[in-house]
């Protein structure tokens, strides 16, 4: 029985020696990290390809912003040359509301010129209200400004300071000068002469020294 025993296990050992050495070999080793491992891509590569969509797109936000900056510029130009025009047009037809007014006062000058003792004063009044009425329908208005009337230093501009008995100190003693706003936008103040309480015995109501 030993012998069969170790006869069984000598063929069996010989029958495992003669096995095809490729079937009981083992598979390959993974490689290191050392520098055979390491391999660079080449020139067509995906990696390649990516690489230089990346490079490219960080230069599109520049391009971007430079041809945002010129259609900007271009819109600018465009909005100012249009406004030009529009004023250009507003200028010119005020203008041709205001030469039946200047053809007015042609005439007025002529015959103070040439008839002077024919002269209606009567028809310049009429060529100033005429006037007055073609501003006032293109948008222009008086600033409001009388003796009395509080001081608005915003449309009031005081050129002179007078002692006044009849109207509160700091109030409007005389309008000099008109003054004229369009819409919002004020023209020119109107200029006026302020009110102070008059020393007494040194000044009469208008201004002028006592005797």
């Amino acid at each position: 029985m030993r012998r069969k025993k170790g006869a069984e296990e000598s063929r069996r050992e010989r029958s495992e020696e003669g096995r095809d050495p490729v079937q009981t070999a083992p598979g390959p080793m993974p490689a290191g990290p050392g520098p055979a491992s390491e391999t660079r891509p080449s020139p067509g590569s995906p990696s390649t390809d990516s690489e230089s969509v990346a490079a490219e797109s960080e230069t599109v936000p520049l391009d971007l912003h430079r041809r945002l900056l010129a259609e900007f510029d271009n819109y600018r130009k465009r909005v100012e040359a249009e406004r030009r025009r529009t004023e250009g047009w507003a200028r010119a037809e005020l203008m041709s509301r205001l030469l039946p007014l200047l053809d007015d006062c042609e005439r007025a000058r002529r015959a103070l010129t040439e008839e002077p003792e024919r002269f209606d004063r009567h028809g310049v009044l009429i060529i100033l209200g005429r006037l007055a009425e073609a501003l006032e329908r293109e948008g222009l208005d008086p600033v409001a400004a009388s003796p009395g009337m509080a001081f608005d230093p915003q449309v009031h501009e005081a050129v002179l300071v007078v002692p006044a008995a009849d109207v509160p100190a700091g109030s409007i003693a005389e309008v000099l000068q008109a003054g004229y706003q369009a819409g919002d936008r004020l023209l020119r103040p109107a200029r006026v002469a302020v009110a102070r309480a008059p020393e007494d015995g040194s000044a009469a109501p208008d201004g002028s020294p006592r005797d």
